[in-house]
């Protein structure tokens, strides 16, 4: 079905990768949304409720650090490999290949990603945790714009089928938006979630365009002819610069003592190294002709989510939850 969406030119073993590899990110970005609610929900039952903002923002910094630490990865074995220290470097491994231009892109990905993740915390903090799955629906509705753009702007034409299996996935995305009602199971502790308020879907809406800009900003990347582990390391790269000043910030203000312990902190690293690995898998995925199938496959992340939510929190989806879920599996499968 995937494969008849798309008018490209590319191989059956190419497209075959490429799915693979947005496979792989689908399964980081889900683990993602799950750690950033859930540590986000450990962190504010379980510290007073004056520190709470501090201990949030280390949680951020420490996910945002724990996370770049593949990306410095990257820049040792370049070193190691090629003998030289370079931000950026082309597909070639040589210089002066890549524009000017590029390079500020490659290097502001990390700001936009940083911005990203804040708003999608935000987006956990105000809903219910029983809402993980549909807060994650909306944030992963991106296949739209991305989509959008990559028709008019990469030419990367949408034909019939294509079409309609992008609104298949977006009307699974909203199907799940709708059933925000969860129940507990008996793993659970018993109690009904309750609505929190709807300030979590509007952040929620806002980090899609963020997503959205960051998704493009990978793609930019790989038309100016970044190497794809240049342009994951300078994003992860620029993050944690992004993740350094929060905490120097902290602790200018007297914020020193670690509120992020115990199965929050476990969390929270765990959080930010699934989403580095998304986020390569993504990038590598993005070097393919193929923006809005690598989106459209990302975009069932929220189907990880809601299973997670089940598995490990007892929360047991509802029927249009149920219903959301099977949709955009049939869209992507």
């Amino acid at each position: 079905m995937l494969s008849k969406g798309f008018k490209q030119g590319s191989s059956t073993a190419g497209l075959a990768k490429c799915v693979g590899l947005s496979t792989i990110a689908l399964l980081g970005y889900g683990l993602f949304n799950y750690c950033l609610g859930s540590a986000g929900s450990l962190i504010t039952h379980e510290v007073e409720y004056e520190h709470v903002q501090a201990a949030q923002w280390q949680m951020m910094v420490i996910m945002w650090l724990a996370g770049g630490v593949p990306g410095l990865l990257c820049y040792v074995s370049h070193w190691v490999v090629y003998g030289r220290f370079e931000l950026i470097w082309s597909r070639a491994a040589s210089r002066g290949t890549v524009a000017t231009t590029t390079r500020i892109f490659a290097l502001s990905g990390g700001l936009i990603l940083a911005a990203s993740s804040t708003l999608v915390k935000q987006a956990f903090n105000f809903a219910s945790p029983a809402d993980k799955g549909p807060v994650a629906a909306i944030v992963s509705s991106t296949v739209v714009t991305v989509s959008l753009y990559g028709h008019f702007v990469f030419r990367e034409l949408l034909d019939r089928e294509h079409t309609v299996l992008i609104i298949m996935a977006v009307a699974g995305m909203i199907i799940s938006t709708v059933g925000t009602y969860v129940v507990p199971s008996a793993a659970g502790d018993g109690h009904l979630s309750e609505s929190h308020s709807p300030l979590g879907f509007l952040f929620a809406i806002l980090a899609v365009f963020g997503i959205s800009a960051l998704t493009l900003l990978m793609r930019y990347n790989s038309i100016g002819n970044v190497a794809t582990r240049s342009g994951y390391a300078a994003l992860l790269l620029s993050q944690s610069c992004v993740a350094l000043s929060i905490g120097v910030v902290l602790i200018a203000e007297g914020q020193t003592t670690l509120y992020v312990t115990g199965l929050a902190l476990v969390t929270t690293v765990v959080g930010g190294l699934s989403q580095s690995i998304g986020i390569f898998a993504m990038n590598e995925a993005l070097a393919y002709p193929m923006t809005s199938l690598v989106k459209v496959i990302c975009s069932a992340n929220p189907v990880i989510v809601l299973l997670l939510n089940l598995a490990i929190d007892g929360f047991i989806p509802g029927t249009t939850q149920l219903i959301g879920m099977s949709v955009i599996l049939l869209a992507v499968c």
